[in-house]
């Protein structure tokens, strides 16, 4: 019972006590001012009651909406650090792919598309409080594109290849922390989540 309830209460019995009905017409009287009271504590509860109930389900839903855009992040950061760790095992360990930096246009192709899902999940991001994520992924992706780009122009030796595997072992140290930060996101928001229960 809320405190303006337990408040009502208590004056009506001291009124009760105070003046209490002698006979039927009194009694009336009383029931129609309890009726009125209760009408208008009604019509001022009510509104109250349903737009705290349409708080709590957009807050919900948000809520939901977030932890759906953070598990796909978090999808795609783990696929881009394996795609990141196939990456650096055929540059460490192909001799012929030095000799012919062109073998990677297959490798660009796959960077962009984690472009594209990083502006994806961006792009569904309707929430007042952004998460944020894809753009992490989109600036690492296109950092490892440029790296990758600039590989494929340079004079080929055995120097460049230390390069790019530099690029790339950056790229997945960046992608770690972001998959970090995700994780403390999503744990933030259960924390939040069991505090409101």
């Amino acid at each position: 019972m809320s405190f303006a309830a337990s408040v009502a209460l208590g004056v009506f019995a001291a009124a009760i006590w105070k003046f209490p009905p002698t006979n039927s017409g009194e009694w009336a009287s009383w029931m129609q001012a309890v009726g009125a009271i209760a009408g208008i504590a009604l019509a001022l509860y009510l509104p109250w009651s349903q737009r705290e109930h349409a708080a709590r389900e957009q807050r919900a839903k948000e809520q939901r909406n977030r932890i759906g855009l953070l598990n796909r992040s978090l999808r795609t950061i783990d696929g881009f650090v394996r795609f990141c760790e196939n990456l650096m095992e055929k540059s460490g360990f192909t001799p012929e792919l030095y000799n012919v930096p062109q073998s990677f246009d297959f490798e660009s192709n796959q960077i962009r598309e984690f472009v594209e899902i990083a502006n994806g999940i961006e792009g569904d991001d309707d929430s007042d409080e952004t998460v944020g994520v894809p753009g992490g992924i989109r600036d690492v992706a296109t950092r490892l594109l440029s790296a990758i780009e600039a590989y494929k122009k340079m004079r080929i030796h055995s120097g460049n290849k230390s390069m790019i595997r530099y690029a790339i072992n950056d790229c997945m140290q960046e992608l770690i922390a972001l998959r970090a930060d995700v994780l403390r996101s999503l744990e933030q928001i259960e924390l939040l989540s069991s505090q409101q229960r």
